[in-house]
């Protein structure tokens, strides 16, 4: 399973507390710096050791992290991986750049959780500026996302070719917060350009 978006999108956060709760249950192997789960902070990985846990969490950044991803994967670990792409299709894409073949992504990858992070429009004024928003109009960070899950057969990269909405979800989890009064049109324009003003006309 991977968590992708931007730098700053809040991937590490994603993904310890995913694993956090698994860890109740499950054994866990972090091999990523910027995670600590349960207070145990991450591991050297070597190959025989991916066997012996339930869930391996890890980043993607280069091909040697890549590879040990898909080794844990085809070992029988549900690998949960942040990597920075900000698109489903683009999470392919990375995947191709750092060695890892569709056939592998179709083996292994079986979601795909895209988010980025919005400004929260301020709860005590609605925007207008005051003393607890600093009058920036703005309180905290919200989160935009979309899952892609496949079913049980289905190919990662043929659920991608058939899904209509490819690369433009998070825009419209963006606007649907805009239209709630979370986050104002400003800040969905700020990050989304023309995309976003397209769905605000």
């Amino acid at each position: 399973f991977i968590v992708a978006g931007p730098t700053g999108s809040g991937l590490s956060t994603t993904v310890t507390a995913s694993a956090r709760t698994l860890a109740a249950t499950r054994s866990i192997l972090v091999v990523d710096d910027g995670i600590v789960v349960n207070d145990i902070p991450s591991a050297s990985c070597k190959p025989y050791m991916l066997g012996t846990y339930d869930v391996v969490v890890c980043h993607i950044r280069d091909a040697e992290s890549a590879k040990l991803a898909v080794r844990a994967a085809f070992s029988g670990a549900l690998v949960i991986a942040s990597l920075h792409a900000t698109s489903a299709t683009g999470v392919l894409r990375r995947l191709r750049d750092v060695g890892v073949s569709e056939v592998q992504t179709d083996q292994v990858v079986r979601g795909i959780l895209v988010q980025n992070l919005l400004r929260h429009t301020c709860t005590s004024c609605g925007g207008a500026g005051c003393a607890d928003c600093l009058q920036s109009g703005y309180g905290g960070r919200t989160a935009v996302s979309h899952v892609l899950a496949t079913s049980p057969g289905q190919r990662m990269s043929e659920l991608l070719r058939e899904w209509p909405n490819n690369g433009t979800a998070l825009v419209d989890d963006a606007i649907s917060l805009v239209e709630r009064g979370v986050v104002n049109a400003a800040e969905a324009l700020r990050v989304y350009g023309e995309l976003a003003a397209e769905r605000l006309r």
